[in-house]
């Protein structure tokens, strides 16, 4: 049986350009019979002053020249810093304002949304435990946040605004460069955090058109390996890092670099245009096409987002009477992997935030299947979803119209 995978926003699976860097780097590194090469390897400390860990930090270098080339931003107004994931990188941006190097200061008040993923919305949590207000805006029930939204919940004490750009879940896309520079034109004191982690790897865009102070990336999102994040600093952030203890990354980000996860992205990163390009002209169309026909088959169904600005790889199916952990065991069997919403949420039984934040039912966030297509996919898999989709859906019982 041939398998179908439609779960990218979980993780895009490493592209054969990474696989080939890896293979390089390995047989760079040792010959046939089993002696050494003058080379790199992949698992040398960069911060050394010898010979191997100067090529080792060679690579580190020109992976940190690749994000700049990618991102269209220069090491004249921010830093690159490679970090564990964007996980990392988000409790690093939340938490960070709060703790300077000197001193503590939990005052001031911050603003984000009810639907950002949870490695923000948990230190938001902590926050908020240290006495430091927090504002979050609730989308509109089609997954939308306005710029006017966001200002009118700004004043001289918002410290910090973090917002996601392009939900994991729902696909949905946040207005970030028009939101971020109004922002920065009214509230200029005011730390601006976006968690670009889905929108980056999806919708080709210039981040120098707008202003940021901390911007989240996720590298296997595009095809790198798991284990290594993103993180851009502007050249004005104060240094105020979460963890401590070593000069890497310009003390931003302590402790031994992941060098071979670094080598991926700037393998990754290559590949980005040429998968941008085919998501806009291609995969949109094709999940555009499966939408219009699962709604032609089954009218009880609905797709959280239709109709506004979405990743172009995304759909969120609200299946109404139908609970879709047993939906996704159902599909798994029949060969198509994909789930009922963030893999980071996967076994809660009180189903999905976003759903609940955006102000839909309860039962929403159990009754939701996401869908989610890497940039390769093409009409044949589309024609194997759709089968597999439609017959599962008849086996749990949702009906058809006669």
């Amino acid at each position: 049986m041939k398998r179908v995978y439609a779960d990218a926003n979980a993780t895009y699976g490493i592209l054969p350009e990474v696989r080939e860097i890896l293979r390089d780097y390995e047989s760079s590194w040792q010959t046939s019979d089993g002696g050494t090469r003058r080379s790199v390897s992949p698992y040398l400390n960069g911060s050394a002053i010898h010979t191997e860990g100067q090529r080792a930090r060679a690579v580190i270098d020109s992976a940190r020249s690749f994000v700049f080339s990618a991102t269209g931003l220069t090491a004249h107004r921010h830093h690159v810093v490679f970090t564990s994931g964007a996980t990392e990188g988000n409790n690093s941006a939340v938490l960070a304002p709060f703790l300077r190097e000197d001193r503590a200061d939990f005052s001031g008040r911050v603003i984000s949304s009810t639907v950002e993923h949870p490695s923000v919305l948990d230190p938001l949590h902590r926050l908020e435990r240290y006495g430091v207000e927090v504002v979050r805006l609730a989308p509109e029930p089609d997954g939308t946040l306005s710029t006017e939204r966001v200002l009118a919940e700004l004043s001289p004490h918002t410290k910090l605004l973090s917002l996601v750009w392009a939900n994991n879940e729902t696909g949905v896309i946040f207005p970030i460069p028009e939101i971020f520079s109004a922002v920065r034109e009214q509230f200029p004191q005011c730390l601006l955090h976006v968690d670009a982690v889905q929108s980056f790897s999806k919708l080709r865009s210039d981040l120098s058109t707008f202003p940021f102070d901390i911007l989240t990336l996720s590298p296997h999102k595009f095809g790198a390996l798991p284990g290594v994040g993103v993180s851009i600093l502007s050249q004005h952030l104060p240094h105020s890092p979460l963890l401590l203890g070593g000069g890497q990354e310009l003390r931003w980000r302590p402790g031994t670099e992941n060098l071979i996860g670094i080598a991926s992205v700037a393998a990754a990163l290559s590949a980005l245009p040429e998968r941008w390009e085919r998501y806009a002209e291609r995969v949109s169309k094709l999940r555009d096409r499966l939408e219009a026909e699962l709604l032609a088959r089954f009218p009880g169904c609905s797709v959280i987002g239709r109709g506004v600005p979405r990743l172009p790889n995304t759909s969120l199916l609200w299946i109404q009477g139908v609970r879709t952990d047993d939906l996704v065991v159902a599909l798994d069997l029949e060969g198509v992997s994909c789930s009922r919403g963030a893999a980071c949420s996967s076994g809660k039984q009180l189903g999905s935030h976003v759903l609940g934040g955006m102000g839909l039912p309860p039962e929403a966030g159990q009754e939701v299947l996401r869908l989610s297509f890497r940039a390769d996919f093409e009409d044949e898999e589309l024609t194997l979803l759709r089968d597999r989709l439609f017959l599962c859906l008849e086996r749990l019982g949702l009906a058809t119209p006669r």
